[in-house]
């Protein structure tokens, strides 16, 4: 084998270890390809280990949500962060469908020397995501925020100059490809926004550190979601990273994710029955409540014997789903049926049990759910409709 061979399988066997860590050769929906999903390093590397910093150090206390988010459906790896007890954030390009979703795992126990095994939550539920902000929400078994935390969503607009910095799950792998991606954090400045309203900033990040968090220096609240960097000179060093201002990613959370948007706290106001969505007026098909699926809520009510709810969503490829309506006292029988967007009834539930569940195989389309008393019984319900 001549030497022009050798160096060409090393070449090789370098991209296929870089290729495997967070998609940072990914391009983003952008008509410049060097502006690409992993993210670089800007000048020297200066990021630290979490480790480093007293356990009662702000940075520190934000970081206990933060995740090595394992993805083997797509062989690769990404940074999770907690926004609600059981509700992961991370990038769109991370998990791109349901499918990338399957077998996930975050691990938020995975610092410098310890592999945190004791806190790895499995966190394979696709909830869903959003290409043009590039978040993607994942829901986690074991309920990992009540006792790790969650982070707080500030809509804040930054303005260059302002002083953030971003918590991660990488190491500097193009100079060591067996380092280890422990939790970092990495100090930097906005730079201002780009062609697309990203904002522009100088800390180091890598492929793998794509969905990581960026905080506010000043208030320690999530401003921005990392996902983003542009120039990379093949060694993972570059010009600038970009993040998605968190008040874009807020808005399209309280439109198309209203429960979730309802049960986290949003420009530092806590969670709590005060931000949850309501969904009133929805007496018709006409002022029907649209919700995304998955979907799940509390606290709803028919609270007159003329009162009906009505629930739109939409099926976008052919599932079985199961809606289940479970009502908050055996007194006021409560009813469910399912229409197409046609008028044509799908399916109903009408028994005397405190709860109503309807279980049904749907093509794409547009669908209408019905909740009603019985002989104009009331009482107060939570609904679910799970795949």
């Amino acid at each position: 084998m001549n030497s022009k061979s050798i160096l060409l399988l090393a070449l090789l066997f370098f991209l296929s270890f870089v290729l495997g860590c967070g998609r940072q050769q990914e391009a983003l929906n952008s008509s410049d390809s060097s502006i690409m999903s992993g993210a670089i390093i800007v000048g020297d590397v200066d990021w630290k280990d979490v480790t480093e910093l007293d356990g009662s150090n702000p940075i520190r206390q934000n970081a206990k949500k933060v995740a090595d988010l394992s993805l083997p459906a797509v062989e690769s790896r990404c940074t999770g962060f907690l926004i609600g007890e059981d509700v992961l954030m991370t990038n769109h390009h991370c998990v791109t469908t349901a499918a990338d979703a399957v077998g996930a795992k975050a691990n938020f126990g995975h610092e410098t020397g310890q592999a945190g095994e004791a806190l790895t939550f499995t966190c394979d539920e696709f909830i869903g995501n959003n290409e043009e902000f590039d978040f993607a929400l994942l829901r986690c078994k074991g309920k990992p925020g009540r006792t790790l935390g969650v982070v707080t969503l500030s809509g804040q607009n930054l303005q260059t100059g302002d002083k953030i910095y971003v918590v991660q799950q990488n190491c500097d792998y193009y100079l060591n490809r067996k380092c280890d991606w422990s939790k970092k954090y990495a100090r930097g400045t906005i730079k201002g926004t780009n062609s697309d309203g990203d904002y522009k900033h100088d800390a180091d990040t890598l492929g793998g550190s794509s969905g990581s968090p960026v905080f506010s220096e000043a208030s320690n609240l999530v401003v921005a979601l990392h996902h983003a960097g542009y120039g990379n000179n093949g060694l993972g060093r570059g010009v600038e990273n970009y993040a998605v201002p968190m008040s874009k990613v807020v808005a399209k959370l309280r439109s198309n994710f209203p429960v979730i948007a309802g049960q986290i706290g949003l420009g530092g106001n806590p969670p709590g029955p005060s931000n949850r969505p309501t969904y009133e007026p929805n007496n018709s098909t006409a002022y029907a409540a649209s919700v995304s699926l998955p979907f799940a809520t509390e606290g709803l009510s028919i609270d007159t014997a003329a009162d009906k709810d009505w629930f739109k969503f939409s099926v976008v490829v052919k599932s079985s789903l199961t809606i289940k309506l479970q009502m908050a006292n055996l007194s006021g029988d409560l009813d469910v049926k399912l229409f197409s967007s046609g008028g044509s009834l799908v399916g109903k539930s009408e028994s005397v049990k405190q709860t109503e569940e309807i279980t049904a195989t749907l093509r794409p389309g547009v669908y209408y759910l019905q909740v009603y008393g019985y002989q104009g019984a009331t009482n107060n319900y939570s609904l679910k409709i799970s795949k």
